[in-house]
This record gives structure tokens, C-alpha cells and sequence, in this order.
């Protein structure tokens, strides 16, 4: 065998030059000992001298290699082997070792002082002296939610960097960046070249859950951060998501803000943060005052109580009234609760009283009009009432300072012979209570009947624009004017009880009409009031030459908010009749005046709001204005 050989020859040499001891001299091209770029020397006593070159690392060790091949030399950890060719083949030669006191005399020890090295020896037949690097020091580490390979730490050489594995042997360095488990996790040191071996080190991970806390917290008038809650240990409030310093318990709360908690377990806070949406609420007042309610309702029955009120038999009580408990008239306390915030006791005196209902007309029983009285019981202390009329699955209410009202003054038209169901309710100051019981009150039968007024039967007209006027009917909505001279009938509807022949066509001059009037009520036609005899005129008056013969009135504006005015924009300058009715036919007013100072009085100041109609007579030229009050 090559290795046996090469002994021999070592041997043989030793024997020829009666050379007692061998003498090795180990040399470093670089400094602090490391592998990278340095060369071994071996000299023998007889002169002879073998170069090793480093080519790398082998199993992770120095290796080096023979410049003339034949035999190779590596640093195992612990010792240096020599191995019989450069190719790493075959046993190791020469492995036996001794302590450095064992060193054969004569052994230089510069080597050993100067480079920290550790001695390897041939028994008998020479010296090495080789560098030593041992594992790097670390205690088991524990993180909090997390870390990754950067966080952990060990101690080693001078100028040692470290490399961390998740296996004992082999394997490769993990990245800085690898988030690190519950585990074993094991560390080497590198000088230069020379890595060291591994140092396990046990890892733990704490994982602290996050705080519990109502979403949304609402806190009266202010509040601080001592002032949230949350569920956990060592709670701390932020005010970000992540990032930021933990707030001090005196930091006020800002209304519409959010709040972060976390909690601290064996000294790892949560990474997670509970947010808290903050309300801050006004605290309502409460004036208290003096309320009327009807004997023996409940609390909960009363009008205009809801749950935010709370009574209280006087200012110190510990508890509430339930809703179910009477009221009878006396003193209490009362407490007004809004977004959870509940303000001051106030006093509250109660007046009992018995409910308004219906006295007369006799419930039941027929109107004689529409416009006959409906009363109620008075109410002590009432200063107005409320009446609520209902039927055919509409609801109408009236405001009225007295206890008294009629179906005429409800918003909208009232049918005959209909049922009204009617109930009250008293007001105090505005304040009302409940309705007293329901009452069914029928309309009269059917309306009475209009006719054209007295004074125009049997008269002749004057002009095509002669007004003819009916009596008005309460709650009629339109005027159906029926001309007949026993062969011809004509019809002309209003909506007004008035009408002007001008008005419409087919009528003829000098003749005699029977003219009788209907009224229209809750959308259908009732029948015609007796007729009367009227005869249009007999002549069509013309106007002299150069007058305007057109008459026009305009209202400015309309419109209107207070009042307006009628201008003319015609030459005719005669005295013009104005009559103004309102949309019942009622007329509200009616005066003459001279065409052109027609824009010299103001009119409709004193009108209430709806719809007038303005009728303009000039001879037997007539316009109507219809105005819009506001």
C-alpha cells in the first residue's frame, strides 16, 4: 500500500540519520491562523520539507493538499490527518494525539503562544500544531408574538459571525429573516474561514390574545381614557391602530374618535389592538313643569310619554315608577335619558282631569247643516282642543281655542249624509292629553238648495257681463247655471256662484231665460233650486269710435304674499266695478273706481290665504282675475 510505503520511507530515514526526534515546523502564511490563503510546511530533521496548500473545506473542516502530490493533510476539528494521497482515499495515518506535555523535546512552542493553537502529535516521530475553534455560546431565548433569525442572539470569538440552523448537523444557514417557532434552533461561529460547531438553543414563542371590548362607548359630557373599559390584564389604550405611545389615563376622550386596547401577559403585550368607537353625549335638561293626564291612566298610557322619561315618587327615591303605575295628581320627580345620559331631577306637578268627549249634538244623531256647532265637555284648565274627525279612511284635525267647531272649518270639503267619527283631546299651553271616546255624528241628508238671489229675478240684464249671482252653499265646490226659453237649454258651470253671459255662446238678446242653479258637493252633481226668470239684453252696446273697446285688467303681483294691485292697460278710463270672491262665492269685497286709479289701491292685506277670484265690470265689457294668495 502507497500509505505503509510512505511510513516505511519516514521510518527508514529516521533510522539512517540516527535522527532522535523529528522536528515539525507549522507555518501560517495569514494571520490569525485562518485557512483561507495559508500553506503548511513540514520539515523534517533530515532536511526534507512537504508543502500543503489549502484547496477549501472538507466536511466542513480545513483541508490541504501536497504541492507534489502524493499525500494530503486535514484539520478534522480536533486534529490534524494525513492521508496517503490527495485525494482523501484510505485511513487516516498518523492519528494518535498527546498532551501537550507529552511533546517530544525540542518541539518549538512559539507557535502555541503566538496563535491560541491547540498541539496534535505522531507518537514518536514528530509535532503539529494546528488552530482550534469551539462552538459559540447561548442561552434559550423567548420572543413575544414573534421574531424571525435576526432576533436571536450568541456569543463567540472576537470578530466571530454566526450562523443559525434549524438542524444539528448539516443543512444550511437560515436567512435573517425567517420567522422563528417554538423549537430547537442551533448556532455555529465563523473566524475567517474556520466555522465552528453547534450550540442548540431552545426558542419560545408567546402569544398574547387580544383585549375584549365593547365596539362603541358612549360616555356623558366627557370623559377620559380611565373612563374606557376593556377586558384583559394590564390594559393600555392608543390612539392609532399600530404604532404610537400608550396614552396616560387623564388623556380626554374626543366625541367620534377611536381608541386602541391591548393587554400585557408574562410581559408580552398584543400585537393586536382592540379598537373603541367613543360617543360623547350631551346631558339633556329636564324643566319639569305642570302636566295635566286623565284620571287613572297609566304612566305608559300617557300622551306624549315615551321610555327616555322616568318619575320618581320625590328627588331621593332609588327607583322609578314602573310604566304601568297610575298618576294620580300630586308632586313628583321626573328624569329626562337621552343617549344614555340622564339628566337632573326636576319637580312635575299632575293635574288629573276626565277626558273631553262629544256633548252635543247627541252622538248619533244628524246635523241640520254643515256648519251646525259640534261641542265638547269643557276641561278645567284647557286653554284649547284638538279635534280629530275621521271617515271614509281619512283623518282631518282642527285646532280650536274653544270647545266648540264645525265641519265647515276642516281643510277640504265635508260629504252629506256621511258618519263622522269625532273625538277631543284637551291642550294646555299647547300641551295635549289623550282623546276622550269617539263620537259618530251624520251629515245632513242632503245640501240646500241655491237659486239666483232675489233681486235679479225678473230683470233685465244690462250687458253680456251683467253678473247673475246665486246664494252661496257651504261646502259646494262648483255652480251649474241651467238657461232654458223652453226650446234652447244651456248649461255653464262656475266655480263661483256667479256667471256672465259674455262668458259663453248661444244665447240670444231680448229673451226671456227660466234660470235655475245646482251645486256640486263631494264630487257629484246635487239637484236644481228653484228657477227664476231673467231676459238678457236687448241691444249690444258698441263703443263710440277711438275708444278701446277691449277691456284688460292685469293683478300685480300674483302670486301674492300681502296684497296687490289691478292695472288697466285700455284707453277707456270709465268707472270700473271690482268684486272679489273668495273660491266658496263668498264675496269679500267690492268698490268702484275710475279705470286708471285702479293701481292706487292696494288690495288683499286682510285675506287669508287660498284662492279669490276678481271680477271686473267696465259698461258691459267684464274680465276676470283669478288670484293666488300664499
Amino acid at each position: 500500500m502507497k500509505q505503509k510505503s510512505f511510513l516505511n520511507s519516514l521510518l527508514s530515514n529516521w533510522r539512517l540519520n540516527t535522527i532522535a526526534l523529528f522536528l515539525m515546523l507549522f507555518s501560517v502564511s495569514e494571520m490569525n491562523a485562518q485557512c483561507e490563503g495559508t500553506m503548511i510546511h513540514f520539515t523534517w530533521g533530515g532536511g526534507l520539507t512537504y508543502h500543503y496548500n489549502y484547496v477549501g473545506q472538507r466536511n466542513g473542516k480545513c483541508a490541504y493538499v501536497q504541492q507534489n502530490p502524493g499525500t494530503s493533510i486535514e484539520w478534522t476539528g480536533t486534529k490534524w490527518v494525513i492521508y496517503g494521497n490527495s485525494q482523501f482515499l484510505g485511513d487516516s495515518f498518523f492519528e494518535s494525539s498527546v498532551n501537550l506535555g507529552d511533546r517530544p523535546s525540542g518541539t518549538t512552542t512559539d507557535w502555541i503562544s503566538n496563535f491560541n493553537l491547540a498541539i496534535i502529535s505522531f507518537t514518536g516521530d514528530g509535532v503539529i500544531i494546528a488552530p482550534s475553534l469551539a462552538a459559540p455560546t447561548a442561552a434559550a431565548q423567548s420572543f413575544c408574538n414573534s421574531a424571525t433569525v435576526a432576533d436571536l442572539v450568541a456569543s463567540g470569538d472576537s470578530g466571530a459571525t454566526f450562523s443559525w440552523y434549524d438542524v444539528a448537523t448539516d443543512g444550511t444557514a437560515l436567512a435573517s429573516t425567517t420567522a422563528l417557532a417554538n423549537g430547537t434552533y442551533y448556532v455555529s461561529q465563523t473566524v475567517g474561514a474556520i466555522e465552528s460547531g453547534r450550540t442548540a438553543v431552545t426558542v419560545t414563542i408567546n402569544s398574547t390574545s387580544a383585549a375584549t371590548a365593547t365596539s362603541s362607548q358612549s360616555f356623558c359630557d366627557a370623559g377620559t381614557v380611565a373612563n374606557l373599559a376593556a377586558s384583559g390584564t394590564a390594559i393600555k389604550w392608543y390612539a392609532a391602530s399600530t404604532g404610537g405611545d400608550a396614552l396616560t389615563s387623564s388623556t380626554s376622550l374626543a366625541n367620534g374618535s377611536n381608541y386602541y386596547a391591548t393587554q400585557t401577559l408574562d410581559g408580552c403585550e398584543s400585537a393586536t389592538r382592540t379598537a373603541v368607537s367613543v360617543s360623547i353625549n350631551a346631558t339633556p335638561t329636564f324643566a319639569g313643569g305642570t302636566f295635566f293626564v286623565n284620571a287613572g291612566e297609566q304612566i305608559q298610557n300617557v300622551f306624549g310619554f315615551f321610555s327616555a322619561y322616568s318619575v320618581y315618587t320625590s328627588n331621593v327615591a332609588p327607583t322609578p315608577l314602573a310604566p304601568t303605575s297610575i298618576l294620580n295628581s300630586g308632586t313628583y320627580f321626573a328624569t329626562l335619558t337621552l343617549n344614555g345620559c340622564q339628566s337632573p331631577r326636576a319637580q312635575v306637578i299632575i293635574t288629573s282631569y276626565a277626558l273631553p268627549i262629544i256633548s252635543s249634538p247627541t252622538c248619533g244623531s244628524r246635523l241640520s247643516s254643515l256648519s251646525a256647532p259640534i261641542t265638547c265637555r269643557t276641561v278645567p284648565n284647557a286653554t284649547n282642543y284638538l279635534f280629530e274627525v275621521s271617515a271614509n279612511g281619512s283623518t282631518r284635525n282642527y285646532y280650536s281655542a274653544t270647545n266648540s267647531f264645525n265641519l265647515t272649518q276642516l281643510q277640504g270639503s265635508s260629504a252629506y249624509n256621511t258618519g263622522y267619527s269625532i273625538r277631543v283631546a284637551a291642550g294646555f299651553n299647547g300641551q295635549y292629553g289623550n282623546f276622550g271616546s269617539a263620537c259618530t255624528i251624520t251629515t245632513p241628508e242632503t245640501p240646500v238648495k241655491t237659486k239666483v238671489v232675489p233681486t235679479q229675478c225678473g230683470t233685465t240684464l244690462t250687458s253680456k257681463w251683467t253678473a247673475v249671482y246665486c246664494s252661496p252653499v257651504i261646502g259646494a265646490t262648483a255652480y251649474r247655471f241651467e238657461w232654458s226659453n223652453g226650446g234652447n237649454t244651456l248649461t255653464y258651470t262656475s266655480s263661483t256662484p256667479g256667471m256672465q253671459l259674455g262668458n259663453f255662446t248661444g244665447w240670444a238678446y231680448g229673451t226671456t231665460y227660466s234660470v235655475r242653479v245646482a251645486v256640486q258637493n263631494g264630487g257629484n252633481w246635487l239637484a236644481y233650486g228653484t228657477a227664476c226668470n231673467i231676459t238678457t239684453n236687448s241691444i249690444l252696446l258698441r263703443h263710440s269710435a277711438g275708444q278701446e273697446s277691449g277691456l284688460s285688467i292685469k293683478a300685480v303681483p300674483n302670486p301674492i304674499e300681502t296684497e296687490f294691485v289691478l292695472t288697466s292697460t285700455s284707453n277707456n278710463q270709465n268707472d270700473v266695478l271690482v268684486t272679489v270672491f273668495d273660491m266658496l262665492g263668498k264675496q269679500v269685497e267690492q268698490f268702484k273706481a275710475k279705470a286708471n286709479e285702479l293701481e292706487n289701491r292696494p288690495l288683499g292685506l286682510s285675506y287669508t290665504s287660498g284662492v279669490y277670484n276678481v271680477v271686473v265690470l267696465q259698461g258691459d265689457e267684464q274680465q276676470t282675475v283669478r288670484i293666488v294668495k300664499k
